[in-house]
Protein backbone atom coordinates (compact mmCIF):
# COMPACT_ATOMS: atom_id res chain seq x y z
CA UNK A 1 0.00 0.00 0.00
CA UNK A 2 1.01 3.46 -0.71
CA UNK A 3 0.66 6.30 1.56
CA UNK A 4 0.60 9.53 2.58
CA UNK A 5 2.22 11.11 5.60
CA UNK A 6 0.24 13.68 7.36
CA UNK A 7 2.75 16.58 7.21
CA UNK A 8 1.10 19.75 8.61
CA UNK A 9 2.24 22.27 11.20
CA UNK A 10 2.07 22.40 14.71
CA UNK A 11 -1.48 23.14 15.90
CA UNK A 12 -2.96 25.28 18.47
CA UNK A 13 -6.01 24.76 20.62
CA UNK A 14 -7.72 27.53 18.74
CA UNK A 15 -6.86 25.90 15.39
CA UNK A 16 -7.80 22.70 17.17
CA UNK A 17 -11.51 24.14 18.16
CA UNK A 18 -12.20 25.34 14.36
CA UNK A 19 -11.52 22.26 13.12
CA UNK A 20 -13.40 20.46 15.05
CA UNK A 21 -16.40 22.91 14.31
CA UNK A 22 -15.27 22.63 10.47
CA UNK A 23 -16.00 18.88 10.76
CA UNK A 24 -19.10 18.54 12.42
CA UNK A 25 -21.09 21.11 10.27
CA UNK A 26 -19.68 18.97 7.55
CA UNK A 27 -21.20 15.70 9.54
CA UNK A 28 -24.67 17.71 10.24
CA UNK A 29 -24.64 18.27 6.63
CA UNK A 30 -24.00 14.58 5.58
CA UNK A 31 -25.84 13.37 8.27
CA UNK A 32 -29.23 14.94 9.61
CA UNK A 33 -31.36 13.71 11.27
CA UNK A 34 -33.81 12.94 8.16
CA UNK A 35 -31.22 10.77 6.65
CA UNK A 36 -32.01 8.02 9.67
CA UNK A 37 -35.18 6.14 9.82
CA UNK A 38 -34.94 5.90 13.54
CA UNK A 39 -33.65 7.83 17.11
CA UNK A 40 -29.81 7.69 16.77
CA UNK A 41 -28.37 7.42 20.28
CA UNK A 42 -25.15 9.84 21.01
CA UNK A 43 -25.38 9.99 24.53
CA UNK A 44 -22.70 8.06 26.99
CA UNK A 45 -24.16 4.60 28.37
CA UNK A 46 -21.84 3.67 31.59
CA UNK A 47 -22.34 -0.26 31.33
CA UNK A 48 -22.43 -0.48 27.41
CA UNK A 49 -19.48 0.29 24.91
CA UNK A 50 -18.95 0.22 21.13
CA UNK A 51 -15.81 0.74 19.83
CA UNK A 52 -14.91 0.25 15.93
CA UNK A 53 -11.00 -1.06 15.42
CA UNK A 54 -9.43 1.52 12.69
CA UNK A 55 -6.51 1.48 10.19
CA UNK A 56 -4.45 4.35 10.47
CA UNK A 57 -3.04 3.15 7.06
CA UNK A 58 -6.48 3.84 5.31
CA UNK A 59 -7.51 7.09 6.11
CA UNK A 60 -10.16 9.44 4.20
CA UNK A 61 -7.92 11.22 1.94
CA UNK A 62 -3.79 10.26 1.50
CA UNK A 63 -3.07 13.66 0.04
CA UNK A 64 -5.75 15.37 -0.20
CA UNK A 65 -6.63 15.49 -4.14
CA UNK A 66 -9.80 15.33 -6.31
CA UNK A 67 -11.02 11.56 -5.95
CA UNK A 68 -10.44 11.25 -9.84
CA UNK A 69 -6.54 11.87 -9.32
CA UNK A 70 -5.84 11.14 -5.57
CA UNK A 71 -4.29 7.68 -4.16
CA UNK A 72 -7.11 5.69 -3.90
CA UNK A 73 -8.32 5.92 -7.54
CA UNK A 74 -4.49 4.62 -8.36
CA UNK A 75 -5.52 1.34 -5.61
CA UNK A 76 -8.66 0.47 -7.44
CA UNK A 77 -8.76 -1.97 -10.00
CA UNK A 78 -9.42 -0.53 -13.83
CA UNK A 79 -10.45 -3.69 -14.97
CA UNK A 80 -8.02 -4.25 -17.38
CA UNK A 81 -6.53 -6.66 -15.11
CA UNK A 82 -7.34 -10.46 -14.76
CA UNK A 83 -8.37 -12.24 -11.75
CA UNK A 84 -4.31 -13.52 -10.83
CA UNK A 85 -3.60 -9.89 -11.09
CA UNK A 86 -5.79 -8.50 -8.87
CA UNK A 87 -4.92 -11.14 -6.39
CA UNK A 88 -1.30 -9.76 -6.39
CA UNK A 89 -2.20 -6.06 -7.17
CA UNK A 90 -4.95 -4.58 -5.02
CA UNK A 91 -5.95 -4.61 -1.48
CA UNK A 92 -9.11 -2.33 -1.85
CA UNK A 93 -12.26 -2.81 -3.90
CA UNK A 94 -13.89 0.51 -2.86
CA UNK A 95 -12.88 3.62 -1.12
CA UNK A 96 -13.96 5.66 1.93
CA UNK A 97 -16.43 8.84 0.55
CA UNK A 98 -14.37 11.60 0.07
CA UNK A 99 -14.88 14.78 1.67
CA UNK A 100 -13.58 17.78 -0.14
CA UNK A 101 -10.31 19.30 -0.57
CA UNK A 102 -9.53 21.73 2.05
CA UNK A 103 -6.63 23.89 3.24
CA UNK A 104 -3.74 22.20 2.37
CA UNK A 105 -2.02 22.97 6.23
CA UNK A 106 -4.77 21.53 7.92
CA UNK A 107 -6.60 18.60 5.56
CA UNK A 108 -5.09 15.58 7.49
CA UNK A 109 -6.69 17.33 10.43
CA UNK A 110 -10.15 17.75 9.29
CA UNK A 111 -10.60 14.65 7.83
CA UNK A 112 -9.58 13.05 11.33
CA UNK A 113 -12.33 15.17 12.88
CA UNK A 114 -14.73 14.06 10.59
CA UNK A 115 -13.97 10.11 11.15
CA UNK A 116 -14.29 11.21 15.04
CA UNK A 117 -17.34 13.04 14.19
CA UNK A 118 -18.82 10.80 11.30
CA UNK A 119 -18.24 7.66 14.29
CA UNK A 120 -19.44 9.89 16.68
CA UNK A 121 -22.58 10.65 15.17
CA UNK A 122 -23.50 6.96 14.91
CA UNK A 123 -23.20 6.42 18.70
CA UNK A 124 -19.85 5.18 18.71
CA UNK A 125 -17.51 5.30 21.76
CA UNK A 126 -14.19 5.24 20.23
CA UNK A 127 -11.75 3.93 17.84
CA UNK A 128 -9.64 0.79 18.54
CA UNK A 129 -6.39 2.14 16.61
CA UNK A 130 -4.94 -0.49 15.23
CA UNK A 131 -0.87 0.53 16.09
CA UNK A 132 1.36 -1.47 13.71
CA UNK A 133 4.23 1.63 14.39
CA UNK A 134 5.17 3.75 16.93
CA UNK A 135 7.07 6.14 14.83
CA UNK A 136 6.18 7.36 10.86
CA UNK A 137 3.40 8.15 9.20
CA UNK A 138 0.89 5.39 11.17
CA UNK A 139 1.74 7.30 14.42
CA UNK A 140 1.51 10.57 12.92
CA UNK A 141 -2.15 9.83 12.04
CA UNK A 142 -2.93 7.68 14.90
CA UNK A 143 -1.60 11.26 17.05
CA UNK A 144 -4.10 13.31 14.71
CA UNK A 145 -7.34 11.26 15.73
CA UNK A 146 -6.05 11.34 19.35
CA UNK A 147 -6.07 15.18 19.39
CA UNK A 148 -8.84 15.39 17.18
CA UNK A 149 -11.16 13.37 19.68
CA UNK A 150 -9.97 15.57 22.27
CA UNK A 151 -11.17 19.10 20.19
CA UNK A 152 -14.79 17.31 19.71
CA UNK A 153 -17.36 18.29 21.66
CA UNK A 154 -18.13 14.92 22.28
CA UNK A 155 -17.35 11.51 24.66
CA UNK A 156 -15.61 9.79 21.83
CA UNK A 157 -12.16 8.49 22.90
CA UNK A 158 -9.17 6.19 21.10
CA UNK A 159 -8.17 2.76 22.37
CA UNK A 160 -4.64 1.09 21.46
CA UNK A 161 -4.70 -1.72 20.31
CA UNK A 162 -0.76 -2.54 19.75
CA UNK A 163 -0.48 -5.00 16.62
CA UNK A 164 1.90 -7.84 17.91
CA UNK A 165 1.91 -9.14 14.35
CA UNK A 166 3.19 -5.69 13.12
CA UNK A 167 5.08 -4.22 16.24
CA UNK A 168 7.59 -7.71 15.90
CA UNK A 169 10.59 -6.08 17.55
CA UNK A 170 8.80 -4.00 20.11
CA UNK A 171 9.43 -4.26 23.69
CA UNK A 172 8.14 -4.09 26.93
CA UNK A 173 9.71 -1.06 27.52
CA UNK A 174 8.42 0.43 23.79
CA UNK A 175 5.00 -0.15 24.87
CA UNK A 176 5.04 1.53 28.26
CA UNK A 177 6.69 4.38 26.69
CA UNK A 178 4.11 4.41 24.01
CA UNK A 179 0.90 3.54 26.50
CA UNK A 180 1.95 6.78 28.66
CA UNK A 181 1.46 8.81 25.62
CA UNK A 182 -2.22 7.62 25.64
CA UNK A 183 -2.94 7.99 29.02
CA UNK A 184 -1.49 11.47 29.41
CA UNK A 185 -3.28 12.68 26.52
CA UNK A 186 -7.40 13.28 27.84
CA UNK A 187 -8.76 11.62 24.42
CA UNK A 188 -6.88 8.09 25.63
CA UNK A 189 -9.79 5.84 26.09
CA UNK A 190 -9.54 5.00 29.84
CA UNK A 191 -11.98 3.59 32.36
CA UNK A 192 -14.62 4.23 34.85
CA UNK A 193 -11.59 3.57 37.47
CA UNK A 194 -8.83 5.29 35.15
CA UNK A 195 -7.70 2.47 34.33
CA UNK A 196 -6.24 2.55 30.27
CA UNK A 197 -8.23 0.01 28.12
CA UNK A 198 -5.13 -1.34 26.26
CA UNK A 199 -6.47 -4.54 23.69
CA UNK A 200 -3.38 -6.06 22.01
CA UNK A 201 -3.72 -8.14 19.11
CA UNK A 202 -2.35 -11.93 18.77
CA UNK A 203 -0.68 -11.55 22.00
CA UNK A 204 0.43 -14.90 21.90
CA UNK A 205 3.37 -13.51 19.55
CA UNK A 206 4.72 -12.73 23.21
CA UNK A 207 4.88 -14.86 26.36
CA UNK A 208 2.68 -14.13 29.45
CA UNK A 209 6.05 -13.15 31.13
CA UNK A 210 6.02 -9.90 28.39
CA UNK A 211 2.13 -9.21 29.57
CA UNK A 212 2.76 -9.16 33.26
CA UNK A 213 5.80 -7.24 33.04
CA UNK A 214 3.76 -5.01 31.29
CA UNK A 215 1.33 -4.57 33.54
CA UNK A 216 3.37 -4.33 36.57
CA UNK A 217 5.25 -1.81 35.14
CA UNK A 218 2.71 0.49 34.39
CA UNK A 219 1.47 -0.21 37.81
CA UNK A 220 4.40 0.89 38.81
CA UNK A 221 3.99 4.45 37.08
CA UNK A 222 1.07 4.71 38.35
CA UNK A 223 -1.08 4.23 34.80
CA UNK A 224 -2.82 1.25 35.93
CA UNK A 225 -3.98 -0.30 32.04
CA UNK A 226 -7.34 -2.85 31.85
CA UNK A 227 -5.42 -5.95 29.50
CA UNK A 228 -8.08 -7.02 26.86
CA UNK A 229 -6.07 -9.82 24.88
CA UNK A 230 -7.43 -10.50 21.13
CA UNK A 231 -6.83 -13.38 19.62
CA UNK A 232 -8.28 -15.19 15.94
CA UNK A 233 -8.00 -18.73 17.71
CA UNK A 234 -10.79 -18.84 20.56
CA UNK A 235 -8.41 -21.89 22.47
CA UNK A 236 -5.55 -19.65 22.76
CA UNK A 237 -7.16 -16.96 24.90
CA UNK A 238 -7.18 -19.27 28.24
CA UNK A 239 -3.42 -18.61 28.08
CA UNK A 240 -3.98 -15.13 29.24
CA UNK A 241 -6.57 -15.13 31.71
CA UNK A 242 -4.05 -15.04 34.68
CA UNK A 243 -3.26 -11.00 33.16
CA UNK A 244 -6.22 -10.28 31.60
CA UNK A 245 -9.28 -8.00 32.45
CA UNK A 246 -11.26 -8.89 29.96
CA UNK A 247 -11.23 -10.90 26.75
CA UNK A 248 -12.12 -10.57 22.78
CA UNK A 249 -11.67 -12.52 19.95
CA UNK A 250 -11.67 -11.58 16.15
CA UNK A 251 -14.73 -13.84 15.19
CA UNK A 252 -16.31 -15.40 11.70
CA UNK A 253 -17.41 -13.32 8.94
CA UNK A 254 -20.83 -15.82 8.02
CA UNK A 255 -24.26 -15.78 8.82
CA UNK A 256 -23.88 -18.99 11.43
CA UNK A 257 -21.39 -16.93 13.39
CA UNK A 258 -23.64 -15.12 15.65
CA UNK A 259 -24.97 -17.90 17.70
CA UNK A 260 -21.64 -19.86 17.58
CA UNK A 261 -20.15 -16.53 18.94
CA UNK A 262 -22.82 -15.81 21.51
CA UNK A 263 -22.28 -19.48 23.24
CA UNK A 264 -18.31 -18.99 22.89
CA UNK A 265 -18.22 -15.62 24.45
CA UNK A 266 -20.63 -17.30 27.18
CA UNK A 267 -18.69 -20.36 27.93
CA UNK A 268 -15.77 -17.68 28.26
CA UNK A 269 -17.54 -15.52 30.86
CA UNK A 270 -18.62 -18.63 32.55
CA UNK A 271 -14.89 -20.58 32.79
CA UNK A 272 -13.30 -17.43 33.21
CA UNK A 273 -15.18 -14.92 35.40
CA UNK A 274 -14.11 -12.41 32.76
CA UNK A 275 -16.13 -10.18 30.58
CA UNK A 276 -16.17 -10.43 26.99
CA UNK A 277 -16.13 -7.98 24.20
CA UNK A 278 -17.86 -8.99 21.16
CA UNK A 279 -16.84 -9.05 17.90
CA UNK A 280 -19.45 -7.65 14.77
CA UNK A 281 -18.33 -7.17 11.20
CA UNK A 282 -20.28 -7.25 7.80
CA UNK A 283 -18.40 -8.71 5.41
CA UNK A 284 -15.08 -10.16 4.93
CA UNK A 285 -13.37 -10.10 0.69
CA UNK A 286 -9.66 -9.68 0.35
CA UNK A 287 -8.85 -9.57 -2.62
CA UNK A 288 -4.95 -9.23 -2.10
CA UNK A 289 -5.39 -12.32 -0.22
CA UNK A 290 -7.76 -14.46 -2.54
CA UNK A 291 -10.02 -15.35 0.11
CA UNK A 292 -13.67 -14.59 0.53
CA UNK A 293 -16.32 -14.97 3.24
CA UNK A 294 -20.30 -15.25 2.52
CA UNK A 295 -21.94 -13.44 4.48
CA UNK A 296 -25.25 -13.25 2.74
CA UNK A 297 -25.87 -9.36 2.46
CA UNK A 298 -26.09 -7.92 5.70
CA UNK A 299 -26.98 -11.17 7.48
CA UNK A 300 -23.89 -11.85 8.77
CA UNK A 301 -23.88 -8.17 10.57
CA UNK A 302 -27.34 -8.26 11.92
CA UNK A 303 -26.72 -12.27 13.05
CA UNK A 304 -23.94 -10.75 14.80
CA UNK A 305 -25.32 -7.69 16.47
CA UNK A 306 -28.18 -9.85 17.77
CA UNK A 307 -25.52 -11.98 19.43
CA UNK A 308 -23.90 -9.15 21.17
CA UNK A 309 -27.42 -8.24 22.32
CA UNK A 310 -28.24 -11.05 23.54
CA UNK A 311 -24.84 -12.12 25.38
CA UNK A 312 -24.89 -9.10 27.70
CA UNK A 313 -21.82 -8.18 27.35
CA UNK A 314 -20.47 -4.82 28.10
CA UNK A 315 -18.71 -4.20 25.38
CA UNK A 316 -18.66 -4.45 21.45
CA UNK A 317 -15.92 -4.72 18.92
CA UNK A 318 -17.07 -3.40 15.47
CA UNK A 319 -14.44 -5.29 13.17
CA UNK A 320 -13.57 -2.89 11.15
CA UNK A 321 -14.26 1.21 10.91
CA UNK A 322 -12.26 1.26 7.84
CA UNK A 323 -9.96 -2.24 6.79
CA UNK A 324 -10.31 -1.74 3.48
CA UNK A 325 -8.21 -4.21 2.24
CA UNK A 326 -10.72 -7.06 3.86
CA UNK A 327 -14.17 -5.09 3.18
CA UNK A 328 -14.49 -4.90 6.58
CA UNK A 329 -15.82 -1.25 6.72
CA UNK A 330 -18.46 0.39 8.02
CA UNK A 331 -17.08 3.95 7.29
CA UNK A 332 -19.29 5.91 4.65
CA UNK A 333 -17.94 4.07 1.76
CA UNK A 334 -17.82 4.24 -2.46
CA UNK A 335 -19.70 0.66 -2.66
CA UNK A 336 -21.22 -0.04 0.04
CA UNK A 337 -22.19 3.69 0.90
CA UNK A 338 -23.83 4.61 4.39
CA UNK A 339 -25.72 1.10 4.59
CA UNK A 340 -23.81 -0.39 7.39
CA UNK A 341 -22.99 2.73 9.02
CA UNK A 342 -26.84 3.61 9.44
CA UNK A 343 -27.26 -0.25 10.54
CA UNK A 344 -25.07 0.12 13.19
CA UNK A 345 -26.22 3.13 13.98
CA UNK A 346 -29.51 1.09 15.00
CA UNK A 347 -27.81 -1.87 16.90
CA UNK A 348 -25.91 0.33 18.66
CA UNK A 349 -28.83 2.40 20.28
CA UNK A 350 -30.38 -1.03 20.54
CA UNK A 351 -27.52 -2.37 22.36
CA UNK A 352 -27.03 0.58 24.42
CA UNK A 353 -30.88 0.92 25.24
CA UNK A 354 -31.94 -2.94 25.77
CA UNK A 355 -34.36 -2.45 23.13
CA UNK A 356 -34.21 -1.07 19.66
CA UNK A 357 -35.03 2.21 19.15
CA UNK A 358 -38.52 3.43 17.58
CA UNK A 359 -39.00 4.18 13.50
CA UNK A 360 -39.45 7.96 13.15
CA UNK A 361 -39.57 7.79 9.67
CA UNK A 362 -40.58 4.71 7.05
CA UNK A 363 -36.89 4.04 4.38
CA UNK A 364 -36.03 1.07 2.77
CA UNK A 365 -32.34 -0.31 2.37
CA UNK A 366 -30.92 -2.70 -0.08
CA UNK A 367 -27.97 -4.87 -0.51
CA UNK A 368 -26.87 -7.18 -3.52
CA UNK A 369 -23.18 -8.25 -5.29
CA UNK A 370 -23.03 -6.46 -9.17
CA UNK A 371 -22.71 -9.63 -10.04
CA UNK A 372 -23.78 -13.96 -10.15
CA UNK A 373 -21.59 -16.63 -8.76
CA UNK A 374 -21.56 -20.23 -9.34
CA UNK A 375 -22.93 -21.91 -5.95
CA UNK A 376 -20.98 -24.96 -6.47
CA UNK A 377 -17.86 -23.04 -6.61
CA UNK A 378 -15.31 -22.93 -3.48
CA UNK A 379 -12.87 -21.60 -6.07
CA UNK A 380 -14.18 -17.65 -7.17
CA UNK A 381 -12.51 -16.50 -10.16
CA UNK A 382 -8.82 -17.72 -10.44
CA UNK A 383 -7.86 -17.28 -7.29
CA UNK A 384 -10.14 -16.78 -4.57
CA UNK A 385 -10.70 -19.41 -1.64
CA UNK A 386 -14.38 -19.43 -0.38
CA UNK A 387 -14.00 -19.64 3.14
CA UNK A 388 -16.26 -21.00 6.49
CA UNK A 389 -18.71 -23.11 6.31
CA UNK A 390 -21.46 -20.75 3.96
CA UNK A 391 -21.51 -21.59 0.03
CA UNK A 392 -21.88 -18.58 -2.05
CA UNK A 393 -25.13 -16.82 -2.25
CA UNK A 394 -26.97 -14.69 -4.87
CA UNK A 395 -29.31 -12.99 -3.10
CA UNK A 396 -31.03 -9.02 -3.36
CA UNK A 397 -32.19 -8.31 -0.02
CA UNK A 398 -34.63 -5.25 0.70
CA UNK A 399 -34.47 -4.02 4.28
CA UNK A 400 -37.54 -2.19 5.67
CA UNK A 401 -37.54 0.19 8.85
CA UNK A 402 -41.42 0.91 8.57
CA UNK A 403 -43.54 2.98 10.96
CA UNK A 404 -46.40 1.12 9.87
CA UNK A 405 -47.18 -2.24 8.60
CA UNK A 406 -47.40 -2.56 5.17
CA UNK A 407 -46.00 -4.23 1.92
CA UNK A 408 -41.88 -4.88 0.68
CA UNK A 409 -41.70 -4.95 -2.98
CA UNK A 410 -38.88 -5.93 -5.59
CA UNK A 411 -39.11 -5.36 -9.03
CA UNK A 412 -36.80 -6.88 -11.78
CA UNK A 413 -36.11 -8.00 -15.00
CA UNK A 414 -40.69 -7.46 -15.25
CA UNK A 415 -40.90 -10.05 -12.48
CA UNK A 416 -42.55 -8.98 -9.09
CA UNK A 417 -41.86 -10.36 -5.67
CA UNK A 418 -43.82 -9.07 -2.21
CA UNK A 419 -44.43 -9.63 0.89
CA UNK A 420 -46.47 -8.50 3.71
CA UNK A 421 -45.22 -7.40 6.70
CA UNK A 422 -45.34 -5.83 10.05
CA UNK A 423 -43.72 -2.75 11.42
CA UNK A 424 -39.97 -1.91 12.69
CA UNK A 425 -37.20 -4.00 10.70
CA UNK A 426 -38.27 -6.25 8.11
CA UNK A 427 -36.38 -8.19 5.69
CA UNK A 428 -36.93 -9.65 2.07
CA UNK A 429 -34.99 -11.69 -0.01
CA UNK A 430 -34.91 -12.65 -3.96
CA UNK A 431 -32.74 -14.78 -5.93
CA UNK A 432 -30.35 -12.17 -7.88
CA UNK A 433 -30.07 -11.95 -11.48
CA UNK A 434 -28.35 -9.63 -13.60
CA UNK A 435 -30.27 -6.64 -14.11
CA UNK A 436 -31.48 -3.27 -12.44
CA UNK A 437 -33.93 -3.69 -9.15
CA UNK A 438 -36.66 -1.45 -8.47
CA UNK A 439 -37.43 -1.64 -4.67
CA UNK A 440 -41.12 0.02 -3.17
CA UNK A 441 -42.86 -0.04 -0.23
CA UNK A 442 -46.66 -0.16 -0.53
CA UNK A 443 -49.76 0.62 1.32
CA UNK A 444 -53.37 0.43 0.47
CA UNK A 445 -52.16 0.02 -3.22
CA UNK A 446 -50.35 2.51 -3.60
CA UNK A 447 -46.54 3.36 -3.32
CA UNK A 448 -45.14 4.59 -0.44
CA UNK A 449 -40.90 4.67 -1.50
CA UNK A 450 -40.11 3.84 -4.56
CA UNK A 451 -36.26 3.37 -4.93
CA UNK A 452 -34.36 2.48 -7.49
CA UNK A 453 -30.95 0.33 -7.35
CA UNK A 454 -28.39 3.27 -8.21
CA UNK A 455 -26.07 0.03 -9.41
CA UNK A 456 -27.16 -2.98 -11.64
CA UNK A 457 -26.06 -6.40 -11.62
CA UNK A 458 -23.89 -6.96 -14.27
CA UNK A 459 -24.78 -9.78 -16.97
CA UNK A 460 -20.75 -10.36 -18.02
CA UNK A 461 -18.55 -9.04 -15.51
CA UNK A 462 -15.10 -8.31 -16.11
CA UNK A 463 -13.76 -9.74 -13.19
CA UNK A 464 -15.09 -11.21 -10.36
CA UNK A 465 -16.29 -9.10 -7.06
CA UNK A 466 -17.53 -10.38 -3.93
CA UNK A 467 -17.93 -6.98 -2.40
CA UNK A 468 -21.79 -6.62 -1.20
CA UNK A 469 -22.70 -2.61 -1.88
CA UNK A 470 -26.27 -0.52 -1.25
CA UNK A 471 -28.20 1.94 -1.10
CA UNK A 472 -30.81 3.85 1.05
CA UNK A 473 -34.14 5.72 0.30
CA UNK A 474 -33.09 8.55 3.27
CA UNK A 475 -29.65 9.66 1.41
CA UNK A 476 -28.78 10.14 -2.06
CA UNK A 477 -26.66 7.85 -3.78
CA UNK A 478 -22.98 8.92 -3.69
CA UNK A 479 -22.01 8.72 -7.51
CA UNK A 480 -18.30 9.24 -8.38
CA UNK A 481 -15.86 8.32 -11.42
CA UNK A 482 -15.72 4.78 -11.46
CA UNK A 483 -12.94 3.01 -12.27
CA UNK A 484 -14.03 -0.84 -11.50
CA UNK A 485 -16.57 -2.09 -14.62
CA UNK A 486 -19.80 -3.72 -14.24
CA UNK A 487 -20.70 -1.19 -11.57
CA UNK A 488 -22.60 1.24 -13.75
CA UNK A 489 -24.21 4.00 -11.94
CA UNK A 490 -28.44 4.97 -12.79
CA UNK A 491 -29.20 7.92 -15.02
CA UNK A 492 -29.38 10.88 -13.01
CA UNK A 493 -32.74 11.45 -13.71
CA UNK A 494 -33.88 7.86 -12.20
CA UNK A 495 -31.95 8.31 -9.13
CA UNK A 496 -33.93 12.20 -8.37
CA UNK A 497 -37.31 11.18 -9.57
CA UNK A 498 -37.41 7.92 -7.70
CA UNK A 499 -38.51 6.37 -10.37
CA UNK A 500 -38.38 2.86 -11.93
Amino acid sequence: MVRSAPTEPTLTAEDWRQIAITAQSFVKRESPKGNFPFIVDQSGHKDRTVLADYMPSLPISFDNKPPTDDRYSGLLPTGAEQDSELVQRFGVWQRPLPTQLWPQNRAFAINAAIEVTRAARIGLDGFLVDLIATKGQHWEWTMLLLDAAAASSSNFRIAVEPDMNALTDATVSDLVTTLDIFYRHPAGFRLDDGRLLVVPFKPDNRPLSFWRELKARMDARGQPIALVPETLAIAQLTTFVPVADGLTFWGERTPSSGPSQLAEARHLTRVTGLPVMMPVAPQDFRPKSGLLWEARNSETFRSQWSAAIESEAPWVHVITWNDYSEATEIAPSSTTQFIFYDLAAYYIFWFKNGQPPDIKRDALFYTFRSQIFDPTETTIGQKYQLRGSTPISNNIELIGFLEEPGILQIELNGKVWRQSVGAGLQILTIPAQAGRPCFRLLRAGKSVITLPAAVEIADKPVFKDGLYGGGSSLRPYVSMVSRRPGRPLAPAQNLATGQC
